[in-house]
């Protein structure tokens, strides 16, 4: 599993908008195929639930969402979407939570330069935020400010597991059928 920050990280400010409802969040992308198993955010306990992830395409797609559970105290909490969502290589992604009374964390300027941990590469200005419900998608920027909303990613080699077999017989072979079609769980690999 591949995120951008360990449990130790912790943001440099602790802000209140007071009853504002924002939604956060983390524009990403992946150097290889995977899925994205669910996110992480850092709450302080001052702040109110239910915080609400989504992720989302950058077309503005709502790919998935959950809701946070054992949302309280301060610290990193871990949330699951029901079912892993695929995501292209080199593509880039919106990891949101929406806070429903203003009260986030940040760090100014955090993202003035690109940040890269293994495959997982934040460009510069990945740190957004947009005003609104829940189903807001954030795509307005401030001082390249980070909002603590980490993405819980899965490579691709490491999500596949089991096995399958097959054969390809001499009569496959002379009429030139060369492709391969692996199909597990919905997700369709093509190897010719």
């Amino acid at each position: 599993m591949a995120s951008f920050w360990n449990s130790g990280s912790t943001p440099y400010e602790d802000r209140n908008e007071g009853a504002a409802t924002v939604a956060l969040g983390t524009i990403f992308q992946a150097a290889v195929p995977g899925v994205v198993t669910g996110a992480r955010m850092y709450r302080y306990s001052a702040g109110t639930t239910p915080h609400v992830c989504h992720l989302w395409s950058a077309g503005g797609s709502d790919l998935g969402s959950f809701t946070f559970s054992g949302d309280s105290g301060t610290g990193w909490i871990t949330g699951s979407f029901a079912t892993p969502i695929s995501i292209a290589a080199s593509t880039n992604y919106t990891i949101s939570v929406h806070y429903p009374d203003g009260h986030y964390p940040m760090d100014l300027g955090y993202f003035d330069a690109s940040y890269t941990v293994g495959n997982l590469t934040a460009p510069t200005s990945a740190g957004v935020f947009d005003y609104g419900t829940s189903s807001t998608r954030p795509t307005s920027v401030y001082s390249n400010t980070n909002y603590w909303v980490d993405v819980d990613f899965e490579p691709m080699s490491a999500a596949i597991t089991g096995s399958a077999t097959g054969s390809i017989t001499e009569a496959d072979i002379q009429a030139g059928n060369k492709t391969i079609i692996i199909t597990l769980t919905g997700t369709t690999f093509v190897a010719s």
